[in-house]
């Protein structure tokens, strides 16, 4: 089954008690609480009041999207502890986590040795807990391409330590199903947004101008036969007037067949 929520970083500037209005507003199921701003690592009583607030709202919290950085975090004084810590208070069974902060290009084979060996240090943490990481998919860090994330995943070799996905939104749609395809087994969550490049750069749209792509990504998911949450990452403008008709949207791809 594909959920349908909002990863709280899309709309920075709300508070949690206003994410969690509009998300029950919006008919979405689920929160992606983010750990730099709505529910800061360490903030125990702030994680536990977020928890209690979000399921006293009928909703679900898919997960902690900590920006915990391997192989930076520590040295800036930010331990996998304390994020853990936080984590297990908000709720949550899912820990997402940045693969460092270079591109696998640019990684080096000695820090890809630092991001293997931390992965498999605090992954052995987590799975104390019954607790999942999930590596972001993303540009400008190790696992900015479908290779890079699968070299990592299989190098790490923990059930528990798996990864995000998330469109390029490149022209080659086919291109990218295969490479969703490729990795489908290994992905936990995938983060939502739309946007095009055009000749002043990345113009964010809304969910409605991708349906005919989303709906390609999600027959991939679905031919899984198991739970995945869709999370609204991006909102186009940061209005939350946007997130309703993108929520709508995503509710009714998620509910095709």
């Amino acid at each position: 089954m594909i959920y349908t929520g909002l990863a709280s970083i899309a709309l920075r500037k709300l508070s949690t008690d206003e994410i969690i209005s509009i998300v029950q507003k919006c008919g979405l199921k689920a929160i992606e609480w983010g750990g730099d701003v709505h529910v800061p690592h360490g903030n125990i009583s702030k994680a536990r009041d977020v928890r209690e607030k979000t399921i006293e709202a009928g909703l679900k919290i898919s997960s902690y999207g900590s920006y915990y950085s391997i192989g930076e975090s520590e040295g800036e004084g930010l331990t996998f502890e304390k994020v853990l810590e936080t984590g297990l208070e908000l709720g949550v069974r899912t820990i997402r986590v940045w693969p460092g902060n270079k591109k696998s290009e640019e990684t080096t084979p000695a820090d890809i040795k630092t991001i293997v060996e931390e992965s498999i240090r605090i992954g052995a943490i987590a799975r104390r807990e019954n607790v999942t990481l999930a590596y972001e998919y993303h540009p400008g860090t190790f696992t900015n391409t479908n290779e890079s994330a699968l070299k990592l995943v299989r190098e790490v070799n923990l059930e528990n330590v798996r990864t995000y996905w998330q469109s390029a939104w490149i022209p080659d749609v086919e291109k990218t199903l295969a490479e969703l395809s490729a990795i489908i087994d290994f992905v936990v969550n995938v983060h939502m947004f739309c946007w095009v490049t055009t000749a002043a750069g990345r113009e964010w749209r809304l969910l409605e101008d991708g349906q005919d792509e989303i709906r390609k990504y999600f027959k991939v998911l679905r031919s899984q036969k198991r739970d995945f949450h869709a999370l609204i990452e991006h909102v186009k403008d940061d209005r939350p007037e946007n997130l309703l008709a993108d929520a709508e949207t995503l509710k009714r791809l998620a509910e095709e067949k």
